[in-house]
């Protein structure tokens, strides 16, 4: 029942998210702290839609001259931040709308030159390694079907996410650590044990109650890594 339960409040956000997408036709100026982003219609807007990325920026660990790949950019709000502390910035989407619009916005800040941006799938377009890894991934359990869909729709049975904890460590230096978010919408008990079977131990760093979600933002450590280094 339970399950039931969280299933029709999932579609009901989904046709939610997608109902407000069609509102905002029109690009538009958004002043974030001491920044400034510019949003297309053909992007996932986080601040408007969700607190995820508002929760995630709020508690971004970011050591002080690292290395830091930012999986599934948007329009590049975490990128743009993280680049405060990190020493260069990978920031990589499927669309190239997402794309388009963080390019935008890496020059909108003066930010050109310590974020570069990829566009591939997943790590496809990543060769190296780095200090840390940020994700803030789509959590509903269905195949998307456009580009926007793909922002909050990871795959039956969490395929993107599997696919992604997979390869992860290999991206990883020695002392690096991904920086995820995960929603109540998911079936977190599978999903921690999929983390474990990955060899990562999981600490939640936040959580946020809302009305029909809590959101949460883990730090994840491969195994046998003793510390992890945060600003």
């Amino acid at each position: 029942m339970r399950e039931f339960l969280k299933k029709i409040l999932m579609y009901g956000s989904l046709t939610v998210l997608k109902l407000l997408n069609l509102v905002t036709i029109f690009s538009y100026f958004k002043k974030i702290r001491d920044k400034i982003f510019y949003f297309t219609p053909e992007v996932f807007n986080p601040f408007f839609f969700v607190g995820s990325s508002q929760l995630f920026l709020q508690h971004l660990c970011i050591p002080k001259g690292a290395r830091v790949l930012d999986m599934g950019t948007g329009s590049g709000i975490l990128a743009i931040f993280a680049s405060e502390q990190a020493k260069k910035v990978v920031a990589t989407d499927l669309s190239p709308h997402a794309i388009k619009n963080a390019r935008i916005n890496t020059k909108l800040n003066q930010l050109s030159d310590k974020v570069e941006l990829r566009r591939g799938n997943l790590f496809r377009p990543i060769k190296e390694k780095f200090d840390v890894i940020l994700f803030n991934p789509p959590y509903y359990p269905l195949k998307p079907q456009t580009y926007m869909e793909a922002a909050w729709c990871c795959g039956p049975n969490y395929i993107f996410l599997r696919k992604f904890l997979k390869r992860a460590r290999k991206y990883l230096t020695s002392k690096g650590f991904i920086q995820i978010s995960l929603s109540s919408y998911m079936n977190l008990k599978f999903f921690h044990k999929f983390i474990k079977m990955q060899k990562f131990h999981s600490f939640m760093i936040a959580r946020k109650f809302l009305f029909f979600e809590i959101l949460y933002i883990y730090i994840l450590v491969p195994e046998g890594q003793k510390e992890v280094e945060a600003k």
